[in-house]
């Protein structure tokens, strides 16, 4: 850009035209880099301004240093719409250092959200110091005030006077955060017997068998806890577990996990010393096992030969039954209850008496006709069987009636002859 000297009429003159004449589009800081090269950069200087803030800031969290120069024309006010050529410079880098320059957004007020110069800077130690930032800034509201040859610059110095102070300290956990902390293998136990397979046993803090110490340490080096622990009541655990008795070896022991404070995420995370070991021998001397003697091997066994499988049960046969009967002199064959495979067919056969003649065969209640033989075929539930019979009387002659006549006289005549000898003797 060109650096100029104007009457300061005439630039507020200039840029109160530029305000009040609508533009097609309106820049925005945030469209535009703040480092760029100001020997790149359009337009004139018209002037330089001089700013000054204080802030105070903690060690342990990065710092924001924001700028946003405005500008009032009668009733309104103006903020800067581009940035240029930014340099930011620490009077102490052992106390602040700056991290980066970008475009963020101012906090507060009127103007809050708007695009704002920041310079991110990283607190590193209590005192307090001055950061310096210089830069390019226009009041165009030009569509791209890097490259319009009327845009209006201003040369900028801001003094930051920051006071550094340390964070609280974090309150130490309590005995169960640490607890839920350390989890479940906080403390092993080794056996350090080789003669005997005790194996190591992890267990988690045990009530009453630890101390948290009082926190120690800075915001610019750190927070830290300790937490001893004892290790009589895990020797007395591990003797339950193990069914034997042990003790420490060496004598006198403990342990230490150390804690640290994340201070961005504000919780205590383990940093070492986890899990604590103690170290126990058994105190019982542990029997030398009796050498077992060698043993006869087992001789070879005659294989086992192949089993005929047995075979697979055939399914339970259902059955029918017919119910055989005859009337009158005659028979019926096979007679009585029949049980007959289902499936199966079953032949009934039908014989009369001498004397006596089939007059009918009812098969189920319905007659089937006086037919000497009948089968049943592939029966599948109960039936009945009923032969009907019937006597014949054979017809009288004419010589079987003479020989019975005579019979008959006869039988008359030896009568009478009874009767009067009979007579007779009564008589004498």
């Amino acid at each position: 850009m060109t650096k100029t000297k104007k009457n300061l009429c005439i630039i507020l003159a200039a840029l109160m035209l530029c305000f009040i004449i609508p533009t097609a589009a309106m820049a925005e800081a945030g469209d535009w880099d703040p480092l760029t090269d100001p020997d790149d950069v359009a337009g004139s200087l018209a002037g330089n301004e001089s700013f000054s803030a204080s802030t105070s800031m903690q060690i342990g969290a990065d710092g924001y240093l924001r700028m946003m120069p405005t500008l009032r024309i009668g009733q309104y006010e103006y903020n800067a719409m581009a940035y240029c050529g930014t340099t930011a410079q620490s009077s102490n880098t052992s106390l602040l250092e700056i991290k980066s320059i970008e475009i963020g957004a101012w906090q507060g007020g009127a103007w809050d959200g708007a695009d704002a110069l920041q310079v991110t800077v990283i607190p590193k130690a209590t005192g307090r110091v001055t950061v310096t930032i210089n830069f390019y800034y226009t009041f165009s509201q030009s569509a791209f005030p890097l490259t319009n040859p009327k845009a209006q610059w201003f040369y900028g110095t801001m003094r930051y006077t920051v006071n550094i102070t340390e964070p609280p300290a974090p309150n130490k956990p309590t005995d169960s955060a640490v607890q839920d902390l350390l989890g479940d293998n906080a403390v092993t136990v080794n056996c350090t017997n080789s003669e005997v397979a005790h194996a190591d046993s992890s267990y988690a803090l045990l009530n009453g068998s630890f101390t948290v110490g009082d926190v120690q340490g800075d915001a610019s080096n750190g927070y830290t806890v300790g937490v001893t622990v004892a290790p009589d009541a895990y020797v007395t655990k591990y003797n339950a577990d193990v069914a034997s008795g042990h003790s420490l070896s060496p004598a006198s022991q403990s342990g230490t996990i150390t804690l640290a404070y994340n201070a961005a995420s504000k919780v205590w995370e383990v940093q070492s010393g986890k899990p604590v070991t103690f170290t126990v021998v058994c105190e019982t001397p542990v029997p030398t096992p009796t050498p077992t003697p060698d043993v006869t091997p087992t001789p070879d066994v005659t294989p086992t030969p192949d089993v005929t499988p047995t075979p697979k049960p055939e399914p339970e046969t259902q059955y029918c039954y017919i119910e055989a009967t005859a009337e009158g002199a005659g028979r019926i064959s096979p007679k009585g209850t029949i049980a007959v495979a289902e499936y199966d067919d079953q032949t009934f056969r039908m014989v009369a008496e001498p004397g006596s003649v089939l007059v009918d065969v009812l098969v189920d209640g319905i007659s089937v006709g006086a037919v000497s033989e009948y089968t049943f075929r592939s029966v599948t539930r109960d039936h009945t069987i009923h032969a009907v019979f019937q006597s014949v009387t054979p017809p009288t002659t004419g010589s079987d009636s003479a020989v019975v006549l005579g019979i008959a006289i006869g039988l008359i005549l030896a009568a009478g002859v009874v009767v009067f000898a009979l007579r007779r003797r009564n008589e004498s």
